[in-house]
């Protein structure tokens, strides 16, 4: 039984990896909700304010603290992730986009969070604008797939392959 999960679940992962690139490049843009962030909980959760309504987002992409080794949870202790997250959307406005799914089962918003509006949403700008690529392309996150949420896959996947690849935060051959 669960070699036969373990093969379905190995097929719906190729499929989407097959599709992402597709997808996300045929769909239509989805409307952009404009937040302030409000305080940085941890290094991939925010609370924003959406109009007067305050909200948890979770950044979508990035795979949860909990999940990680333990030596890369020190690495991103000692990388100060959350003091760079601070710097670069605390007390300021995102735009927040949503995907398939746009909360999890702790109710919390599941989102992409752009740091300046995006035009065109293509490699270049996710790169450069939005935070949850930022993070992986710096080495302060190990890239997951939150199904069904896989609009940017391939770029998340890539900003997260190539910092491996080039040692850098969590990555890093240092202890």
């Amino acid at each position: 039984m669960l070699k036969r999960t373990c093969i379905i679940l190995a097929c719906i992962v190729t499929l989407v990896f097959a599709l992402g690139p597709v997808c996300s490049a045929a769909s239509a843009p989805q409307p952009l909700k404009y937040a302030f962030v409000e305080r940085v909980i941890d290094a991939y959760t925010l609370e924003v304010s959406i109009g007067r309504k305050l909200h948890t987002v979770r950044l979508l992409g990035l795979s949860p603290l909990e999940s990680l080794k333990p030596e890369m949870l020190n690495k991103l202790g000692d990388l100060k992730v959350d003091n760079y997250v601070s710097t670069h959307a605390y007390n300021t406005f995102v735009y927040l986009e949503f995907d398939a799914e746009d909360r999890d089962f702790e109710d919390r918003l599941l989102a992409y969070v752009w740091l300046e509006k995006p035009e065109k949403r293509d490699a270049s700008e996710v790169r450069t604008k939005m935070l949850n690529a930022k993070l992986l392309a710096e080495g302060y996150g190990q890239w997951m797939l939150t199904l069904p949420n896989y609009k940017y896959t391939s770029y998340l996947r890539s900003s997260g392959e190539e910092a491996q690849k080039k040692h850098l935060g969590i990555w890093s051959k240092s202890k």
